[in-house]
């Protein structure tokens, strides 16, 4: 291996423990998160800390763990991931044998969505096609309406009910 290249060992590392950043327990309620939040991102703010490179990485792993854990479906993915890093070995193979294709080996950080396309692929395609098909019906739609025959048969309807106007009435 190259010097300075990254081997098994490093791709292999747990995640950042977004618990441990913000300081409370995995069973930490929203509420809990949310003020954690505020209180480390109030310490390492960079308008609080100009100049300070660390406080601004700081306030970036910060953020990162608030976004995770204060969406649910984001912060049990999250719970998962930690959980099988903890408990490798499940029924004689591995638990993450797709862990490094879920984690950004680059950076180690959690790519949720690839997560979502591995996970929820399906699911996202046949949702995402359903948009665009209603979007061409409204459009279709649309370009129906605006044909000018809207506006053409208002004008005769209202020429007939003048006319009948006129005569006396209905």
């Amino acid at each position: 291996m190259a010097a300075g290249g990254r081997g098994a060992a490093a791709r292999m590392r747990a995640p950042q423990n977004h618990y441990k950043i913000l300081k409370i327990d995995a069973s930490a309620s929203q509420a809990e998160v949310k003020s954690a939040y505020y209180k480390q991102s109030m310490k390492h703010h960079p308008d609080k800390n100009p100049d300070n490179a660390e406080a601004e990485k700081e306030f970036a792993k910060v953020t990162e763990a608030y976004t995770v854990l204060s969406q649910p479906h984001l912060r049990s993915a999250f719970d998962k991931t930690m959980q099988g890093f903890q408990n490798p070995v499940v029924s004689g193979r591995m638990r993450n044998h797709r862990r490094g294709s879920v984690m950004d080996n680059r950076t180690d950080k959690y790519n949720l969505k690839q997560w979502q396309d591995e996970h929820y692929g399906k699911a996202l395609k046949r949702e995402r096609a359903r948009r665009a098909e209603q979007h061409a019906q409204k459009a279709k739609m649309h370009e129906n309406n605006d044909s000018g025959w809207g506006a053409i048969g208002f004008a005769l309807v209202a020429t007939w009910v003048a006319a009948h106007l006129a005569r006396g009435g209905f």
